[in-house]
């Protein structure tokens, strides 16, 4: 019975009360608990402004949190009795040094600066998606495992209590596991795709250093993708709004991601003509001169894979393609190295030769994309006779 009450009182244990209280173990990634409760806060304070520093001569971006997260009036705060909008404030600092921090977390001055956001604002605690955002990428690492091992994971309402096992016996987590676990569980797919787009945008002109991220968010969905028996909408949902953030995206690292993961996509389930319609126009107005054939050879996928539900190419779709010079070019590139096209270019000719017959809006332009296309793709008589059909 004893034991029974003692497990409730710690369900309802709120972090504000836990905080304050003074414990001989505390978590840290540097240090064993024992030891880490040895250091005081001006120890740890110095350890993490140091780690800071050390960031700074690498990018100067990071001197922004010397008066925020480093500064020495932080080390007297305690978020544990501050009101709403100071932690409000606090955790959109945060979160903003974690985004930033990511592509550096291998490095020991990362380490240092985790230190001392754990020991003073309990991000172990308070901000563990922010936390899961800055390490999930290295989740083969033993610094992860450090890391994990550090955040409270205790009751069966925490969204990362999957992770329990890695905190309990200190192995990296394994590449199926991941998978297996994006496939099962919507929020978590969906969380990456979040935890990318965040990135980007925060990162701006120098989303080139999110390599390891994007990497991660690329292997993850498709990996995801291939665990499951069948992909449901569910999967769908959680993985659209990246998608479409992606195709527009000027980090091109990010884009070209999400050409990979539409194509496994495509190539395990029937996506809704209506879906489609959408992805269409981003792809093609969006596509950077990089990736034109890539985004080219997409749109072939597309009719290759969902002919079921998909033979007719909608006015929105069409409108968006005849305006874009380069498809002619890319698929007569396409055609040149054997890869076959039939399944878009039958829709996308008898769609724009009927609005040249009945002169509809935009006639003039189908038109002009028809003349272009049969000038850059050689057909051999097959094809040709099949779309002259």
């Amino acid at each position: 019975m004893s034991t029974s009450l003692a497990e409730q009182l710690k369900r309802l244990q709120k972090p504000q009360t836990s905080q304050l209280i003074d414990r001989r173990e505390k978590p840290s990634i540097l240090f064993d608990q024992k030891e880490a409760a040895n250091k005081d806060r001006e120890t740890i304070y110095e350890i993490g402004l140091s780690g800071l520093q050390e960031l700074i001569a690498i990018n100067g971006e990071f001197q922004t949190f010397e008066t925020t997260l480093f500064d020495r009036s932080a080390k007297d705060l305690e978020r544990s009795v501050e009101d709403k909008e100071v932690n409000k404030q606090l955790d959109k600092t945060i979160k903003k040094f974690m985004i930033r921090l990511s592509p550096y977390f291998m490095l020991q001055s990362s380490h240092k600066c985790l230190e001392w956001l754990i020991r003073r604002f309990h991000v172990e605690s308070y901000n563990q998606d922010e936390v899961m955002m800055l390490i999930l990428p290295y989740y083969e690492t033993r610094m992860f495992v450090r890391c994990v091992q550090a955040l409270d994971l205790e009751g069966v309402d925490k969204r990362w209590g999957w992770l329990m096992p890695t905190k309990k016996n200190g192995l990296p987590l394994s590449k199926q596991t991941l998978m297996n676990h994006a496939g099962s569980d919507s929020y978590f797919l969906q969380f990456i795709g979040k935890m990318v787009m965040d990135s980007v945008k925060e990162h701006g002109s120098r989303s080139g250093t999110l390599q390891a991220l994007i990497g991660f968010f690329v292997t993850t969905v498709i990996g995801a993708l291939e665990s499951v028996r069948e992909v449901t909408e569910s999967h769908v949902i959680a993985i659209l709004p990246s998608l479409l953030k992606g195709f527009s995206s000027t980090a091109i690292d990010f884009t070209a991601a999400t050409y990979m993961i539409l194509g496994q996509l495509l190539s395990k389930t029937s996506v809704s003509p209506n879906t489609l319609d959408k992805i269409i126009p981003k792809i093609v107005s969006t596509a950077p001169s990089g990736l034109q054939v890539d985004a080219t050879m997409l749109l072939v996928l597309i009719y290759q894979t969902q002919q079921k539900h998909f033979t007719q190419i909608s006015d929105e779709a069409l409108d968006s393609v005849v305006l874009v010079s380069w498809i002619p070019k890319c698929l007569g590139r396409l055609v040149a190295e054997g890869v076959r096209i039939d399944s878009l270019i039958s829709p996308l000719l008898g769609s724009a030769l009927r609005k040249v017959q009945q002169k509809s809006v935009n006639y003039m332009g189908c038109k002009s994309f028809c003349e272009n296309l049969l000038l850059e793709v050689r057909f051999n008589e097959e094809d040709a006779a099949m779309i002259i059909r």
